[in-house]
This record gives structure tokens, sequence and C-alpha cells, in this order.
């Protein structure tokens, strides 16, 4: 097993003990971001207070170290409309993990 499939063991614990324990999220989305960081999404019932989003950035930071990517969080109007597009198809192609979560497996190219 290599540091980034330890890492990405270490944030699906804790995104499952998240979901388990809040009842704001919907669903979650544990995938890999261009350069194969460790990016979760969160399709939340309403928008978390800004202290709550950066403690969860700071725990997820924290456990992944120079492996995270960072959050995307689905109640914030920032968001655009591509971004939501674009997290819900990777929602669509992710495998099923945990009851509301679901992991995206991306495969890189080579050049």
């Amino acid at each position: 097993m290599n540091h980034l499939d330890q890492v990405r063991q270490v944030v699906l614990e804790k995104l499952k003990s998240h979901v388990q324990t809040e009842n704001t999220i919907a669903r979650a989305l544990l995938a890999p971001d261009v350069f194969a960081r460790v990016r979760v999404a969160l399709w939340l019932e309403r928008k978390p207070a800004k202290k709550q989003r950066q403690e969860l950035e700071a725990e997820f930071a924290q456990l992944a170290g120079p492996f995270w990517g960072g959050l995307w969080l689905f109640a914030e109007p920032s968001l655009s409309n591509v971004d939501r597009r674009v997290l819900d198809d990777l929602w669509e192609e992710a495998r099923p993990c945990a009851d509301k979560i679901r992991i995206h497996e991306s495969t890189r190219g080579r050049m």
C-alpha cells in the first residue's frame, strides 16, 4: 500500500465518522484531484457556519498532510454550476463504499 492509499483510508474513516454523527450530511464523495491529492465533496442539507467549514477543512488537512486537495461543500452558493455538474457526474461514476459515501477512482493517462 502506498502513502496515498494510506492517507485515503484515514480520510475515509474520518469521513464515515462525520456522516454517522452529523445529520446535515446528505452524501459524501472521496475523489482524487488532477494532481492525485485527496479531495472530499459534501452535499449538505444547509450551509455550514464559517467556523464549521474551517474546522472540517483543518481536520482533513491535518489527516492528509501534503496529500490534501481540499473540500467542496454543496450548500455553499459560491460553488459554480460547472463545479456542481462535475461533482454530480463524479458521484454517479463513483462506487458505493458506505452509507451515503462513494469513492471515485480516477485514472490518469500518460502523455
